[in-house]
């Protein structure tokens, strides 16, 4: 497989020996450096590929000078360095065994979203905006951080204006009654509830999430206005008063935690519980190419078991993509910044975190964000 790079240059450090792999570095666009410390390296490569690369940056079998240019070359270079069909459709029965892909009903879906969510406020405080706003912002530029050309936008503002875009989209009045699924920390119903006077039912199945949320509410005065409630989206359909009552529908990057087999369930719900004409719905989504689905659905990769633990998401009308690189940027800036002095301590303390524990937990977030 390295051998069919082309773009970029690669080398592997294997105790003394080193092996390059790729062009020259005359003029070459990405070089990037992976020393291997461990042999469980080439075990985790063999068997899971991309997935098993990044669980081995995780868990240090290998050491890197410059892992986004890695990541360049490895992405630049994928459809030469696939293995054959065969190879690859036994290996993707691996990795989906090895990843242990339970099915999604209602008790693991809590247990899942509870393993990625219920880590603690401080740490999600630490790298999030101030609003505690865990989806995609809208710049005004989305490369402003990267070229200089426009005064620094803060991560504050700019998920402001996507919350702002969304109740535009929604066009929310103080006469709506709105079901988010989804709470966040609350930042958006809090907006939305602020600025249109509207009434919100937001569901969440995180206790971090739910605790915090109800705070911020309570102390914004909204308490009459957003009511948090730790359930699961399917368990609406059995609060008979719920059904067709809303006047709007909202979900911001939730639905990537819904099963493949459960996305119908999931817009089942929607349209239960929206009234049957009058109603409008706007969801924001992490969306996946089209020519992707089939290797996607026949494995699994990082983001499925490591981040959000969901399959498939759907298309959607407005492509803000582009700014969720920029997004990922500010909150790996922010992580870094507070890890060594607030988020490592408060992971020992709350969680009894080892400093290897520690490191490994690091590791992965930095790469969620590469």
């Amino acid at each position: 497989m390295l051998e069919n790079i082309s773009e970029g240059l690669l080398e592997i450090v294997v105790g003394s020996e080193t092996y390059v792999f790729g062009a020259s570095s005359i003029g070459c666009a990405y070089q990037a450096r992976i020393i291997v410390k461990k042999e469980a390296f080439w075990t985790r490569l063999l068997l899971t590929q991309d997935l098993g690369f990044a669980e081995a940056y995780m868990f240090g079998d290998f050491e890197c000078d410059d892992l986004p240019s890695v990541l360049r070359i490895i992405i630049i270079n994928s459809e030469a360095t696939k293995i054959d069909s065969l190879a690859s459709r036994m290996l993707s029965k691996t990795r989906t065994l090895t990843a242990m892909r339970f099915l999604a009903d209602i008790a693991t879906s809590q247990a899942n979203a509870s393993a990625h969510y219920d880590l603690g406020n401080v740490l999600f405080s630490n790298f999030l905006s101030e609003d505690m706003n865990y989806s995609s912002a809208i710049f005004r530029d989305f490369r402003g951080d990267l070229t200089g050309e426009h005064p620094r936008e803060s991560l504050e503002d700019a998920q402001t204006r996507k919350m702002l875009t969304l109740i535009k989209k929604a066009n929310l009045s103080a006469e709506h009654r709105v079901l988010e699924i989804g709470s966040g920390w609350g930042a958006l119903s809090i907006l939305a509830a602020r600025t249109t006077g509207c009434s919100i039912e937001t569901l969440t199945l995180s206790v971090y999430q739910q605790q915090l949320a109800t705070q911020r509410i309570k102390e914004a005065g909204l308490s009459d206005k957003i009511t948090v409630h730790l359930m699961d989206y399917r368990e609406c359909m059995k609060i008979e008063a719920w059904k067709h009552s809303f006047d709007r529908f909202i979900s911001v990057e939730m639905i990537e935690n819904v099963g493949r087999e459960f996305v119908p369930t999931f817009w089942a719900v929607a349209d239960w519980a929206m009234k049957p004409k009058t109603a409008v719905g706007v969801v924001q989504v992490i969306t996946l190419a089209e020519s992707r689905i089939k290797e996607y659905d026949q494995g699994v990769d990082f983001i499925q078991k490591w981040g959000s633990e969901g399959r498939l998401t759907p298309d959607n009308v407005s492509n803000i993509g582009p700014h969720y690189a920029r997004t990922l940027r500010e909150w790996k800036r922010k992580f870094l910044a507070n890890f060594e002095l607030i988020i490592a301590p408060a992971l020992q303390k709350e969680h009894m975190l080892c400093a290897e524990d520690i490191l490994v937990f690091k590791r992965k977030w930095t790469f969620l964000w590469e």
